[in-house]
């Protein structure tokens, strides 16, 4: 987790003005991305292939800044796809995934020249074979696997809960069948149930289960896709996952069961650590002994605390330490705007004598923040986009006010 001072040394006031604003930290997701690139290449001998899911963060200068540090990436949306082609993203360094594909979302998949699109279903299969002859492309293909688990736990990707993502080993058979005799190459599978993981042997021990089943049922293939999952803390007081010490095992996994190629998809753990969100107190108030914060932005454009009960760090943003941290803190209830309950961003410990004006700053922001939000509830502006580049901040996307959108 970066330092809660960081954005201290940077004046955040101006971008502020219309609304509360995401900043994203360009430099630091630089070294993060290029440290995460020369470990694996390293450990891995170059059989580790890293892509970056584009629905942690789908913004342009992300994207640019990770394609430079030679990352490969994973589109889920027509959308998706088409904001990798506007930073100039080549065709084979796409991997197509996601239950839902429409068809305009494969039809330019196809005329793009995609490398690799995932499976999650006989459907999907049957539905690219007359893109194929229509096009002339052949992409390679992963097989997306949903593997009933025992742990009994619960996932925003499903864990073992029974979900729309991949199939069961039977249908996936059949596609297997049908692809002998085709253009088509298979290169193996792909299994990812499982999100925000901050234990490296928890990450193992599924990986483990993963090889396995995969080996069963198709003893050789090329290529296995385990998808992200790697966590990044959301309380001050966790460490941060290790690089090293979750990749090392996955290459003695490879090593054991004889895979030649692991892919990851990366999304939060790649940049959720490079963002914050920053937003101003409106109003401060006691309700029955408690202490209450009303903040200009909420739960619009934060959702994870009302998704997954989950609040993100908080500080004060305080460039010229005005606030004395040495001095007793005072717990607060964080409220957003919006005329419901559910706008509760947590509780924290924070200087007792904040008021109307002062900034709080919401870490680990990098992932998950606008495009995951509901921005338009309310008729609240939408929040601004900042970028922190050779220590420079640039407001890349304005906050709209509702005027500027409402028809």
């Amino acid at each position: 987790m970066q330092s809660f001072q960081k954005w201290n040394s940077h004046d955040l006031r101006p971008f502020l003005k219309k609304g509360p604003a995401f900043f994203y930290d360009l430099d630091y997701l630089k070294t993060h991305a290029a440290h995460m690139q020369s470990t694996s290449q390293h450990i891995s001998h170059g059989d580790l292939k890293l892509w970056f899911a584009v629905k942690a963060n789908p913004l342009s200068f992300i994207i640019d800044t990770l394609k430079e540090n030679q990352f490969h990436f994973d589109v889920a949306s027509l959308g998706e796809l088409s904001q990798i082609m506007k930073v100039g993203v080549p065709g084979d360094r796409i991997l197509v995934t996601g239950p839902g594909k429409s068809e305009e979302f494969l039809n330019l998949a196809f005329h793009h020249r995609v490398g690799t699109i995932v499976l999650e279903s006989v459907e999907q299969w049957r539905k690219i074979i007359p893109l194929s002859k229509e096009t002339g492309h052949y992409p390679s293909l992963l097989i997306r696997l949903q593997i009933q688990w025992e742990q009994g736990e619960k996932s925003i990707l499903g864990g073992s809960d029974i979900t729309p993502f991949g199939m069961e080993a039977g249908d996936a058979k059949i596609v297997l069948q049908e692809l002998v005799g085709t253009k088509f190459s298979f290169l193996g599978f792909h299994v990812f149930q499982w999100g925000n993981i901050l234990s490296a042997t928890k990450l193992h021990s599924i990986w483990k289960q993963t090889f396995q089943f995969c080996i069963n049922l198709q003893p050789q293939f090329q290529v296995l896709d385990v998808g992200g999952g790697l966590g990044i803390p959301y309380d001050p007081s966790v460490s941060s996952l290790d690089w090293e010490s979750s990749i090392y095992p996955l290459q003695e996994l490879k090593t054991k069961f004889k895979i030649p190629q692991i892919w990851m998809e990366l999304g939060r753990y790649a940049v959720g650590e490079c963002g914050i969100y920053a937003t101003k107190i409106i109003e401060r108030k006691q309700v029955y002994g408690k202490e209450i914060l009303v903040l200009e932005g909420g739960i619009n454009h934060l959702a994870r605390p009302a998704l997954i009960d989950q609040y993100f760090p908080v500080s004060v943003y305080d460039p010229h330490f005005h606030f004395d941290l040495t001095k007793p803190l005072k717990k607060y209830s964080l409220h957003g705007p919006l005329c419901t309950a559910l706008d509760f961003l947590g509780d924290h410990e924070l200087p007792a004598t904040l008021a109307p004006g002062d900034i709080l700053i919401f870490h680990q922001c990098g992932a998950y923040g606008f495009t995951e939000s509901m921005p338009y509830f309310l008729a609240h502006p939408t929040p601004g986009e900042v970028i922190l580049q050779n220590e420079k901040l640039k407001m890349v996307r304005e906050q709209k006010l509702a005027n500027e959108w409402l028809v």
